[in-house]
Parts: structure tokens; C-alpha cells; sequence
């Protein structure tokens, strides 16, 4: 049975979900700074294993950018991604949530969770720091 949570200290479980979901490795110290970045966390737990992950930077009124959603391969088409993105918005009436999608299936997904598409967000890349 898969449990939430709402708090993460565990930085080894998440470095070990990236991993079995498919997203580019990150070092210890950097998935550390993630979570100190982030003023949200949602995390679905089977037993001791993590197994999905969201988490939001936000300034906590207005505005939040939805960042590292991720469910580990055999556990997904189980609802929890969609879980997890239910938590992390739940009761922050206030606060708009934006998000970048990484293909047209996400797209699609977060479309039906509520989110709409928009046309004026403009991202300035930089080089990523391990």
C-alpha cells in the first residue's frame, strides 16, 4: 500500500527514485540543496521505498513552480503521480502553479489535472551545476 508525505530528509531515497524514474542523475549534494529550495515536498512511499516525488519553489502566496515529478516506473498508471500533484496544490487557493512539461503524454496529463497551456513564458537557460 502506497503512503504520503508531506516531508523529506531522506536525500538517498530521492537520489535512488531519480534513478528508477529516469531523470538525469544528481549527486547527494545537490538533490540536499533541491529540497532546501523547495517550499513544498510530496512524497509516495511503498514501505521504507520512495517510489513518487514533487516538490514546488514558492514564495508561499502567489506563485509556485511545480519541479521534479517524478513515479518510478512499476508503480505508475496507479494514480499516484496524480496523488501527488493533488497534495502539493491542495489548499493554496492563492497560489498559481506553472510548471514545464517535457513531452506531449505530460502535457496532456497536467492538462487534464487542471493545467492550461500558456504562451508568453519565456525561460532563460544556463548552464546546470553539480
Amino acid at each position: 500500500m502506497v503512503t504520503y508525505s508531506a516531508t523529506l530528509n531522506d536525500c538517498e531515497a530521492l537520489v535512488a527514485l531519480r534513478a528508477a524514474s529516469g531523470f538525469p542523475p544528481d549527486s547527494l549534494a545537490l538533490v540536499a540543496q533541491q529540497l532546501a529550495g523547495s517550499r513544498w515536498v510530496e512524497s509516495a512511499w511503498d514501505g521504507t521505498r520512495m517510489v513518487g516525488f514533487v516538490r514546488a519553489v514558492s514564495d508561499g502566496v502567489t506563485v509556485a513552480y511545480v519541479a521534479s515529478m517524478m513515479v518510478e516506473a512499476t508503480y505508475r498508471r496507479q494514480g499516484i503521480r496524480r496523488e501527488l500533484l493533488r497534495r502539493l496544490t491542495a489548499e493554496r487557493e492563492t497560489v498559481r502553479f506553472v510548471l514545464h512539461a517535457r513531452d506531449d503524454a505530460a502535457r496532456s496529463f497536467y492538462r487534464e489535472c487542471g493545467f492550461a497551456d500558456l504562451d508568453r513564458v519565456l525561460v532563460y537557460e544556463r548552464k546546470r551545476r553539480e
